[in-house]
């Protein structure tokens, strides 16, 4: 598994979107979570975990890449449904090549539409 406190070096236009996405974990890490929650968070770090490793490899192409960026920006921004928007037209669309790592993205955006409130 990746390390989150020290990912792999990505390019310029990925590093923002990783360390958003890390940020969204650590911040989760911060909460008082049940056990289902807890869960959930070990499923979305292992997800990111698995993303930025294959992204670090040039696994996940400039597409898939800017759709996960959408769903950050759609989290950052508290627009949730365009976040889940995004995540579903990768599931459409790449689930094959990529599930590895949607589930993680998925629970992520129900975790933070509960706790970003």
């Amino acid at each position: 598994p990746v390390d989150l406190n020290q990912p792999p070096e990505l390019s310029a236009e990925q590093k923002p979107i990783v360390e958003g996405l890390i940020s969204f974990v650590n911040y989760f890490k911060s909460l008082d979570l049940n056990a289902v929650e807890k869960k959930q968070l070990a499923e979305i770090e292992n997800g990111i975990g698995i993303y930025i490793k294959k992204l670090s490899r040039g696994s996940v192409d400039a597409n898939s890449s800017a759709t996960v960026g959408r769903v950050l920006g759609g989290l950052q921004n508290r627009d949730f449904t365009s976040a889940m928007k995004a995540q579903t037209e990768l599931v459409n669309h790449h689930w094959r090549e990529h599930k590895d790592w949607l589930k993680g993205l998925k629970f992520l955006i129900q975790m933070a539409s509960k706790k970003s409130g």
